[in-house]
């Protein structure tokens, strides 16, 4: 049995919107089971949910090789995706 899977980060953002609440959540975690050989060490996930468009929910995983690697990608991430009135959930 593989040990759980650890939460490394999660960072929200909140934007409200004509048509409601607009919501982009990062969460990266380390697997714990890259020892394995069928699973990746590290994952960063991106939630894109914006209840107007008409596909709603819109998602994008990420795998990287380190710890280090998930938080530039984060970085970058945030850089495109999170603009002018959003604002951090906790």
């Amino acid at each position: 049995a593989f040990k759980p899977s650890q939460v490394i980060l999660r960072e929200v953002y909140v934007k409200e919107g004509k048509t409601g609440k607009a919501i982009r959540k990062f969460v990266g975690w380390k697997t714990n089971k890259d020892e394995s050989g069928k699973y990746p060490k590290y994952v960063l996930y991106f939630t894109d949910f914006s209840a107007g468009r008409k596909e709603p929910l819109q998602s994008d995983i990420y795998i990287v090789p380190s710890e280090d690697d998930m938080k530039a990608k984060l970085a970058v991430l945030i850089e495109e995706n999170v603009k002018k009135g959003w604002n951090k959930a906790n």
